[in-house]
């Protein structure tokens, strides 16, 4: 009687009861989907709000039973007697929901949920230090807690932490073709165009990995200092050796070998060669992006190789480190649909890339040339040669002389069929 008493509220049944839990559950984890920012497992999040339903069904019996010895409770509170219980149902529900999904979410992938700074990195204390060893994930500034944690752990927690880091280099050397580095102070410029098209697809293929190191977390004052006055005055600041050398080092503690670039307007000029000859080399990269007037000189005794990507001042390092990922990116097996796309573009065998057309064959009396639409591909193939070849000549006559020892017979014909016609004037 005393078990039917609490589990039957009123009038209702068990199967009312029961279905008035499940109910509450799947609107707790509809609410948790749409108003709660997080990547949590549907699982995790209706295993807890099935918990926070329990505990509300556990309140109420207990909050009766509370009033039974204690009468003098309603005689006083009246009506707003049930205040009490509604308010304890609330607290648990948010701390499961806010708290206990998504520990259990994190917790599940073997995640330390540590922010650097939180702990000191030269912390004492033996159970931060065990958590450290046994999980070995610290969360970096500007990382969320939450995030989605890393794959492909092991789950030999007995392994020690030495042989755990040499599987995970090994594996990530297997997984990933290609990995680039940058140090910058403004991360943030990174996050959009690496997170679209040819690059995002890239990353999520495991043919490239991009990290983006925030050269202030390498500081050692408060203030994140990375930059000062310049000594024998002058306009301008100079950014500080300490943190690139800090950066440097702590990027490389993995022992995987990287060739360290910065880009500086003292560099060679970046063009397609030097892309085509790094995807070719697949080697990983560091790319140290400056900022102010200039970066400390001793920087350059880290550096393997100084790039420039033309005769013009930028802000910083940002714009070219994007240029020189693109550009190498595609030019690596796989990361493009349609491989052709990669040769026949401009500069890729010398000489810039022909002329294109899409629908309407005929716009506001613009028409596309009869040949592209005859289906004759030896046709095709010879006009967008000669195309290329005239617009090379009309306006990068540099290009042509460069790329000499590297035309065929069929294309000096073509060439000469050009100059015959004196139709450069088209492309001027």
């Amino acid at each position: 009687m005393v078990f039917k008493k609490f589990l039957v509220l009123g009038d209702s049944t068990v199967l009312y009861n029961i279905a008035s839990y499940c109910l509450t559950a799947a609107v707790i984890s509809v609410f948790y989907l749409v108003f709660i920012p997080a990547k949590v497992p549907f699982c995790y999040i209706f295993a807890g709000s099935a918990l926070t339903t329990l505990l509300w069904g556990i309140i109420r019996p207990v909050f009766g039973l509370f009033l039974s010895y204690n009468p003098q409770y309603g005689i006083t509170f009246g009506s707003l007697k049930a205040l009490f219980i509604i308010i304890i149902w609330i607290y648990y529900s948010f701390s499961v929901l806010l708290f206990g999904t998504e520990l259990i979410a994190n917790l599940r992938r073997k995640d330390v949920l540590l922010l650097r700074g939180l702990f000191d990195e030269t912390h004492t204390d033996r159970r931060t230090q065990k958590l450290k060893r046994k999980f070995g994930r610290d969360y970096k500034a500007g990382e969320g807690i939450f995030e989605e944690g890393e794959k492909g752990r092991g789950n030999d927690e007995k392994e020690s932490r030495h042989g755990k880091r040499e599987k995970e280099i090994d594996a990530s050397r297997r997984l990933v073709e290609m990995r680039f580095d940058v140090i910058t102070i403004f991360p943030e410029i990174f996050n959009a165009y690496l997170n679209e098209s040819i690059l995002k697809r890239a990353a999520e293929r495991n043919i490239i990995e991009v990290k983006v190191h925030n050269l202030r977390d390498f500081t050692t004052d408060r203030h994140r200092t990375v930059d000062d006055y310049p000594y024998g005055g002058g306009a301008g600041m100079v950014m500080k050796p300490e943190p690139f050398f800090s950066a440097v080092e702590h990027i490389k503690s993995d022992g995987i070998p990287r060739r360290i670039v910065m880009l500086t307007p003292h560099g060679k000029t970046f063009n397609q060669d030097m892309a085509l000859s790094m995807s070719r080399q697949n080697q990983n990269m560091i790319l140290i992006c400056g900022r102010y007037e200039a970066i400390d000189d001793r920087v350059r005794s880290l550096v393997d190789e100084e790039i420039s990507i033309g005769d013009y001042v930028l802000t910083g390092g940002e714009l070219p480190a994007l240029v020189i990922i693109d550009s190498i990116v595609r030019l690596i097996p796989g990361v493009l649909g349609d491989e052709r796309s990669a040769e026949e573009e401009s500069f890729a065998c010398g000489i810039l890339e022909y002329p294109h057309y899409t629908r309407p064959p005929d716009f506001r009396g613009l028409k596309v040339p009869e040949v592209l639409l005859s289906g004759n591909h030896k046709a095709i193939s010879q006009w967008r040669r000669k195309e290329a070849l005239r617009l090379t000549i009309a306006r990068r006559p540099d290009l042509m002389s460069r790329c000499v020892s590297g035309l065929k017979d069929e294309d000096y014909k073509l060439v000469s069929e050009i100059k015959e016609e004196g139709k450069n004037h088209e492309y001027d």
